[in-house]
């Protein structure tokens, strides 16, 4: 936002394309950049001035290969994204899995920072509590959040397809956590209990197979070693 150098516009075309060809959910950039240039003038003048078409460009000509595959095959990949969201128009309204999908989130991101981040979202809800850099990263946290939370409710979302707003809530949390002493405690806190979490995970799966297996995570990821060799 700070820079005017058109060397970062082309950085930023090439891993915005790179990043669409390892996940799709890369998109979401294009969403929030939107969303933040609709919010903070600094953003718009920061894509100003060709910034915005030659990144844009650049990225598009990464994609294209991609494109032009999957037009040629029945948009393989594309159909494929869709059809994990499992839309059905005749089964819509499912609370429970919102109520799993916001969930999964305490579980990704730990108790305590799952608990802060609200505490952080309703606290910015006050304009006199926001910064030109709470908006920015907001902008990158909030259009994921809300989108996959109404593909929760309509079918059903998975606690990581939320990951691409990660990025932006460690630097927004510890940032906020961090200008006061209460603050770094808590931080400090939540990261003894998210170690002590993943130990204990960690020693159930390698010495308690049979209550591991129950875990959907771990339940899912057998017979791969049969999928291999039916593909070689």
């Amino acid at each position: 936002v700070n820079t005017r150098a058109m060397s970062w516009a082309i950085v930023i075309g090439v891993f915005l394309g790179l990043g669409v060809l390892a996940k799709y959910a890369m998109l979401y950039f294009v969403v929030c950049t939107a969303f933040a240039a609709w919010r903070i003038p600094s953003v718009r003048v920061a894509l100003g001035g060709g910034r915005a078409w030659v990144a844009s460009l650049i990225a598009a000509a990464i994609v294209t290969p991609n494109i032009i595959w999957n037009v040629n095959n029945g948009f393989a990949t594309a159909r494929h994204t869709a059809s994990n969201a499992s839309l059905d128009i005749g089964d819509m309204f499912h609370f429970d899995e919102l109520v799993e999908f916001l969930g999964g989130q305490a579980g990704v991101l730990g108790p305590i920072i799952f608990f802060a981040l609200i505490w952080a979202l309703w606290r910015a809800r006050q304009k006199a509590n926001r910064t030109d850099e709470d908006r920015f990263l907001l902008a990158y946290i909030l259009p994921p959040f809300i989108f996959i939370s109404i593909i929760a409710f309509v079918s059903r979302a998975n606690a990581n397809w939320a990951a691409v707003a990660y990025p932006a809530i460690v630097v927004w949390l510890t940032g906020s956590l961090f200008t006061t002493v209460a603050g770094r405690r808590w931080l400090g806190g939540a990261n003894f209990v998210n170690a002590a979490i993943g130990i204990a995970i960690a020693v159930i799966i390698t010495t308690m197979p049979a209550i591991a297996n129950q875990a959907k995570g771990v339940r899912t990821a057998h017979a791969w070693e049969q999928t291999a060799r039916e593909i070689a």
